[in-house]
Protein backbone atom coordinates (compact mmCIF):
# COMPACT_ATOMS: atom_id res chain seq x y z
CA UNK A 1 0.00 0.00 0.00
CA UNK A 2 2.81 2.41 0.84
CA UNK A 3 4.59 1.73 -2.48
CA UNK A 4 1.35 2.41 -4.38
CA UNK A 5 0.91 5.67 -2.47
CA UNK A 6 4.45 6.75 -3.31
CA UNK A 7 3.99 5.95 -6.98
CA UNK A 8 0.70 7.86 -7.01
CA UNK A 9 2.35 10.84 -5.33
CA UNK A 10 5.17 10.77 -7.90
CA UNK A 11 2.74 10.66 -10.84
CA UNK A 12 0.68 13.45 -9.32
CA UNK A 13 3.69 15.71 -8.82
CA UNK A 14 5.04 14.98 -12.30
CA UNK A 15 1.68 15.75 -13.85
CA UNK A 16 1.73 19.26 -12.34
CA UNK A 17 5.33 20.51 -12.66
CA UNK A 18 4.47 24.17 -12.06
CA UNK A 19 2.69 23.34 -8.79
CA UNK A 20 5.53 21.03 -7.72
CA UNK A 21 8.23 23.59 -8.56
CA UNK A 22 6.38 26.36 -6.71
CA UNK A 23 5.85 24.28 -3.56
CA UNK A 24 9.41 22.93 -3.44
CA UNK A 25 10.94 26.37 -4.12
CA UNK A 26 8.82 28.00 -1.41
CA UNK A 27 9.84 25.45 1.22
CA UNK A 28 13.49 25.48 0.07
CA UNK A 29 13.76 29.25 0.38
CA UNK A 30 12.24 29.23 3.86
CA UNK A 31 14.40 26.36 5.11
CA UNK A 32 17.55 27.77 3.48
CA UNK A 33 17.11 31.20 5.03
CA UNK A 34 16.36 29.68 8.44
CA UNK A 35 19.44 27.44 8.25
CA UNK A 36 21.71 30.32 7.26
CA UNK A 37 20.51 32.59 10.06
CA UNK A 38 20.66 29.78 12.62
CA UNK A 39 24.27 29.12 11.60
CA UNK A 40 25.08 32.77 12.32
CA UNK A 41 23.15 32.66 15.60
CA UNK A 42 24.95 29.50 16.67
CA UNK A 43 28.38 30.90 15.82
CA UNK A 44 27.81 34.26 17.52
CA UNK A 45 25.42 33.59 20.41
CA UNK A 46 25.58 29.88 21.26
CA UNK A 47 28.96 28.36 20.44
CA UNK A 48 31.45 28.49 23.36
CA UNK A 49 34.48 30.73 22.95
CA UNK A 50 37.61 28.81 21.88
CA UNK A 51 39.30 29.30 25.24
CA UNK A 52 39.90 27.09 28.25
CA UNK A 53 36.91 27.23 30.68
CA UNK A 54 35.31 30.17 28.82
CA UNK A 55 32.59 30.64 31.45
CA UNK A 56 35.24 31.88 33.89
CA UNK A 57 36.38 34.64 31.53
CA UNK A 58 35.15 38.20 31.98
CA UNK A 59 35.84 41.55 30.37
CA UNK A 60 36.48 44.55 32.58
CA UNK A 61 35.71 47.83 30.82
CA UNK A 62 35.96 51.14 32.64
CA UNK A 63 33.43 53.97 32.56
CA UNK A 64 33.86 57.69 33.09
CA UNK A 65 30.29 58.21 34.23
CA UNK A 66 30.45 61.95 34.82
CA UNK A 67 31.64 62.38 31.24
CA UNK A 68 29.17 59.97 29.68
CA UNK A 69 31.94 57.66 28.44
CA UNK A 70 31.54 53.86 28.47
CA UNK A 71 33.94 51.02 27.65
CA UNK A 72 37.01 53.12 28.31
CA UNK A 73 40.47 51.43 28.22
CA UNK A 74 42.81 51.15 31.20
CA UNK A 75 46.02 53.00 31.91
CA UNK A 76 48.99 50.96 33.17
CA UNK A 77 48.58 52.39 36.68
CA UNK A 78 44.85 51.63 36.86
CA UNK A 79 45.50 48.12 35.58
CA UNK A 80 48.14 47.46 38.24
CA UNK A 81 45.76 48.68 40.96
CA UNK A 82 43.08 46.32 39.65
CA UNK A 83 45.48 43.39 39.44
CA UNK A 84 46.84 43.88 42.95
CA UNK A 85 43.44 44.56 44.54
CA UNK A 86 41.48 41.57 43.24
CA UNK A 87 43.73 38.54 43.73
CA UNK A 88 41.12 36.77 45.87
CA UNK A 89 38.42 37.13 43.22
CA UNK A 90 40.41 36.53 40.02
CA UNK A 91 42.92 33.89 39.03
CA UNK A 92 44.43 36.76 37.10
CA UNK A 93 43.69 39.79 34.97
CA UNK A 94 45.46 40.54 31.70
CA UNK A 95 45.64 43.47 29.33
CA UNK A 96 46.07 43.91 25.59
CA UNK A 97 46.19 46.67 23.03
CA UNK A 98 47.01 46.49 19.32
CA UNK A 99 48.29 48.81 16.65
CA UNK A 100 49.57 48.66 13.05
CA UNK A 101 53.31 48.90 12.58
CA UNK A 102 55.80 48.97 9.73
CA UNK A 103 58.77 46.65 10.19
CA UNK A 104 62.00 46.64 8.24
CA UNK A 105 61.98 43.27 6.47
CA UNK A 106 65.01 41.05 6.00
CA UNK A 107 65.26 42.25 2.41
CA UNK A 108 65.18 45.89 3.51
CA UNK A 109 61.64 46.42 2.26
CA UNK A 110 58.99 47.71 4.69
CA UNK A 111 56.47 45.19 5.98
CA UNK A 112 53.10 46.22 7.41
CA UNK A 113 52.08 44.11 10.43
CA UNK A 114 49.71 44.29 13.38
CA UNK A 115 51.29 44.21 16.82
CA UNK A 116 49.63 43.21 20.08
CA UNK A 117 51.08 44.44 23.38
CA UNK A 118 50.02 42.05 26.15
CA UNK A 119 50.73 41.49 29.80
CA UNK A 120 52.94 38.46 30.30
CA UNK A 121 50.11 36.32 31.71
CA UNK A 122 47.74 36.88 28.78
CA UNK A 123 48.24 33.60 26.91
CA UNK A 124 48.32 31.55 30.11
CA UNK A 125 45.09 33.21 31.24
CA UNK A 126 43.14 32.31 28.10
CA UNK A 127 44.79 28.89 27.72
CA UNK A 128 46.53 29.59 24.41
CA UNK A 129 49.01 26.96 23.24
CA UNK A 130 52.59 27.68 22.23
CA UNK A 131 53.70 25.60 19.23
CA UNK A 132 57.42 26.42 19.42
CA UNK A 133 59.58 28.11 22.00
CA UNK A 134 58.11 29.39 25.24
CA UNK A 135 55.44 31.61 26.73
CA UNK A 136 56.25 34.95 28.29
CA UNK A 137 57.74 34.96 31.79
CA UNK A 138 57.44 37.54 34.55
CA UNK A 139 60.95 38.77 33.71
CA UNK A 140 59.76 39.65 30.20
CA UNK A 141 57.39 42.17 31.75
CA UNK A 142 59.77 43.90 34.17
CA UNK A 143 59.56 47.71 33.81
CA UNK A 144 62.31 49.53 31.98
CA UNK A 145 64.82 51.29 34.28
CA UNK A 146 63.89 54.93 34.79
CA UNK A 147 65.89 57.49 32.80
CA UNK A 148 68.15 59.93 34.70
CA UNK A 149 66.33 62.92 36.12
CA UNK A 150 66.69 66.04 33.98
CA UNK A 151 69.67 68.19 34.95
CA UNK A 152 71.40 65.47 36.97
CA UNK A 153 74.89 64.15 36.32
CA UNK A 154 76.20 60.70 37.10
CA UNK A 155 79.62 59.10 36.84
CA UNK A 156 78.04 55.75 36.01
CA UNK A 157 76.42 55.05 32.67
CA UNK A 158 72.63 54.61 32.64
CA UNK A 159 71.39 51.03 32.80
CA UNK A 160 70.79 49.43 29.40
CA UNK A 161 67.30 49.21 27.99
CA UNK A 162 65.69 45.82 28.47
CA UNK A 163 64.91 44.04 25.20
CA UNK A 164 61.32 43.55 24.08
CA UNK A 165 60.25 39.90 23.93
CA UNK A 166 57.86 38.71 21.23
CA UNK A 167 55.68 35.73 20.45
CA UNK A 168 54.61 35.54 16.81
CA UNK A 169 51.49 34.02 15.29
CA UNK A 170 51.77 30.68 13.53
CA UNK A 171 50.61 32.26 10.29
CA UNK A 172 53.33 34.93 10.44
CA UNK A 173 55.85 32.23 11.37
CA UNK A 174 55.01 30.38 8.16
CA UNK A 175 54.88 33.49 5.97
CA UNK A 176 58.01 35.25 7.19
CA UNK A 177 60.21 32.31 8.18
CA UNK A 178 58.78 29.41 6.17
CA UNK A 179 58.13 27.44 9.37
CA UNK A 180 61.85 27.31 10.22
CA UNK A 181 62.37 26.85 14.00
CA UNK A 182 65.54 28.95 13.68
CA UNK A 183 63.17 31.94 13.87
CA UNK A 184 63.37 31.57 17.66
CA UNK A 185 65.90 34.01 19.04
CA UNK A 186 65.88 36.24 15.99
CA UNK A 187 65.31 39.97 16.34
CA UNK A 188 62.64 41.72 14.31
CA UNK A 189 63.20 45.25 13.04
CA UNK A 190 66.89 44.94 13.91
CA UNK A 191 68.70 48.20 14.60
CA UNK A 192 65.50 50.15 15.27
CA UNK A 193 64.21 51.46 18.64
CA UNK A 194 61.41 48.87 18.54
CA UNK A 195 63.19 45.57 17.87
CA UNK A 196 61.53 42.65 19.69
CA UNK A 197 63.25 39.28 20.04
CA UNK A 198 61.22 36.17 19.15
CA UNK A 199 60.85 33.68 22.02
CA UNK A 200 57.81 31.67 20.91
CA UNK A 201 55.28 30.80 18.22
CA UNK A 202 51.55 30.51 18.93
CA UNK A 203 49.39 27.61 17.81
CA UNK A 204 47.50 28.20 14.53
CA UNK A 205 44.43 30.43 14.29
CA UNK A 206 44.69 32.15 17.67
CA UNK A 207 42.50 35.25 17.94
CA UNK A 208 41.45 37.73 20.58
CA UNK A 209 37.76 38.46 21.09
CA UNK A 210 36.51 41.94 21.87
CA UNK A 211 33.50 43.89 20.54
CA UNK A 212 34.07 46.12 17.52
CA UNK A 213 33.87 49.21 19.73
CA UNK A 214 37.12 48.15 21.45
CA UNK A 215 38.95 48.95 18.18
CA UNK A 216 41.36 46.01 18.47
CA UNK A 217 42.89 43.93 15.71
CA UNK A 218 41.60 40.36 16.15
CA UNK A 219 44.71 38.53 15.00
CA UNK A 220 48.01 40.39 15.44
CA UNK A 221 51.04 38.78 13.84
CA UNK A 222 53.46 39.87 16.57
CA UNK A 223 52.74 39.85 20.31
CA UNK A 224 55.10 41.78 22.58
CA UNK A 225 55.30 41.57 26.38
CA UNK A 226 54.16 44.76 28.08
CA UNK A 227 56.83 46.12 30.42
CA UNK A 228 54.32 47.72 32.76
CA UNK A 229 55.47 50.89 34.43
CA UNK A 230 53.47 52.42 37.28
CA UNK A 231 53.03 56.11 36.54
CA UNK A 232 50.38 57.54 38.84
CA UNK A 233 50.44 60.86 36.99
CA UNK A 234 49.22 59.21 33.79
CA UNK A 235 45.91 57.93 35.07
CA UNK A 236 44.08 58.93 31.90
CA UNK A 237 46.82 57.86 29.48
CA UNK A 238 44.85 54.82 28.44
CA UNK A 239 45.20 52.11 25.83
CA UNK A 240 44.73 48.71 27.46
CA UNK A 241 41.69 46.45 27.21
CA UNK A 242 41.43 44.07 30.15
CA UNK A 243 40.09 40.56 30.66
CA UNK A 244 40.02 38.44 33.79
CA UNK A 245 39.52 34.84 34.84
CA UNK A 246 37.34 34.31 37.91
CA UNK A 247 38.41 32.05 40.73
CA UNK A 248 36.50 28.73 40.75
CA UNK A 249 33.09 29.28 42.33
CA UNK A 250 33.40 33.07 42.21
CA UNK A 251 30.25 34.92 41.15
CA UNK A 252 30.05 38.02 39.00
CA UNK A 253 28.39 39.87 41.88
CA UNK A 254 31.21 39.18 44.35
CA UNK A 255 33.84 40.06 41.76
CA UNK A 256 31.98 43.29 40.98
CA UNK A 257 31.95 44.22 44.67
CA UNK A 258 35.73 43.80 44.87
CA UNK A 259 36.27 45.78 41.68
CA UNK A 260 34.02 48.55 43.03
CA UNK A 261 36.33 48.88 46.03
CA UNK A 262 39.36 49.24 43.73
CA UNK A 263 37.62 51.96 41.72
CA UNK A 264 36.47 53.75 44.90
CA UNK A 265 40.02 53.79 46.27
CA UNK A 266 41.31 55.22 42.99
CA UNK A 267 38.64 57.95 43.03
CA UNK A 268 39.56 58.82 46.61
CA UNK A 269 43.29 59.04 45.91
CA UNK A 270 43.19 60.77 42.53
CA UNK A 271 40.93 63.76 42.01
CA UNK A 272 41.09 63.45 38.23
CA UNK A 273 39.40 60.04 38.46
CA UNK A 274 36.88 61.29 41.00
CA UNK A 275 35.94 64.18 38.72
CA UNK A 276 35.53 61.82 35.77
CA UNK A 277 33.36 59.37 37.76
CA UNK A 278 35.75 56.45 37.27
CA UNK A 279 34.13 53.02 37.56
CA UNK A 280 34.91 49.45 36.48
CA UNK A 281 32.40 46.85 35.31
CA UNK A 282 32.66 43.05 35.37
CA UNK A 283 30.82 41.36 32.50
CA UNK A 284 30.90 37.75 31.27
CA UNK A 285 33.03 37.73 28.14
CA UNK A 286 30.43 36.22 25.81
CA UNK A 287 27.69 38.55 27.07
CA UNK A 288 29.92 41.56 26.52
CA UNK A 289 31.06 40.42 23.07
CA UNK A 290 27.55 39.94 21.69
CA UNK A 291 25.85 42.85 23.46
CA UNK A 292 26.16 45.07 20.38
CA UNK A 293 24.84 42.51 17.87
CA UNK A 294 22.52 40.30 19.94
CA UNK A 295 19.32 42.38 19.41
CA UNK A 296 19.86 42.54 15.65
CA UNK A 297 20.58 38.81 15.33
CA UNK A 298 17.56 37.83 17.44
CA UNK A 299 15.33 40.18 15.42
CA UNK A 300 16.65 38.68 12.18
CA UNK A 301 16.12 35.15 13.52
CA UNK A 302 12.53 36.01 14.43
CA UNK A 303 11.92 37.49 10.98
CA UNK A 304 13.28 34.37 9.26
CA UNK A 305 11.17 32.05 11.41
CA UNK A 306 8.15 34.17 10.49
CA UNK A 307 9.16 33.84 6.83
CA UNK A 308 9.34 30.05 7.20
CA UNK A 309 5.85 29.99 8.73
CA UNK A 310 4.55 32.07 5.81
CA UNK A 311 6.20 29.64 3.38
CA UNK A 312 4.53 26.68 5.09
CA UNK A 313 1.18 28.47 5.06
CA UNK A 314 1.54 29.24 1.34
CA UNK A 315 2.31 25.61 0.51
CA UNK A 316 -0.65 24.50 2.64
CA UNK A 317 -2.92 26.89 0.71
CA UNK A 318 -1.57 25.54 -2.59
CA UNK A 319 -2.37 22.00 -1.45
CA UNK A 320 -5.89 23.01 -0.39
CA UNK A 321 -6.54 24.64 -3.76
CA UNK A 322 -5.16 21.63 -5.58
CA UNK A 323 -7.23 19.29 -3.42
CA UNK A 324 -10.43 21.20 -4.21
CA UNK A 325 -9.67 20.96 -7.95
CA UNK A 326 -9.24 17.18 -7.65
CA UNK A 327 -12.44 16.49 -5.72
CA UNK A 328 -14.20 15.03 -8.79
CA UNK A 329 -11.21 12.80 -9.59
CA UNK A 330 -10.99 11.57 -6.01
CA UNK A 331 -14.73 10.86 -5.88
CA UNK A 332 -14.50 8.69 -9.03
CA UNK A 333 -11.44 6.84 -7.68
CA UNK A 334 -13.28 6.18 -4.43
CA UNK A 335 -16.36 4.90 -6.28
CA UNK A 336 -14.38 2.36 -8.29
CA UNK A 337 -12.35 1.30 -5.25
CA UNK A 338 -9.06 2.77 -6.46
CA UNK A 339 -8.42 4.49 -3.13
Amino acid sequence: MQVRDLLLAERTLRSSPIFTFTAVLTIALGVGASTAIFSVTNAVLLRPLPYKDPNQLVILPTDMRNRGVKDFPFSNANFIDLRDGTKNEFQGVAGVFTFPFTLAGDDGLPEQVHVGIVTTNYFQLVGARISFGRDFTDDDGQPQPPPPAPGTQSTTPPPPRLPAMAIISYEYFQRRFGGNPDALGQTLNKGKPFSPRIVGVLAPHFQIYFPASADLEAAPEIWVANRLGYNAAQRLSVSMRVIGRLQPGMTIERAQAAVDQVAAAARKDFSILNTAGYAIRVEPMRQHLVSEVRPAILALMGAVIFLLLIACANVANLLLVRGSLRQRELAIRSAIGAG
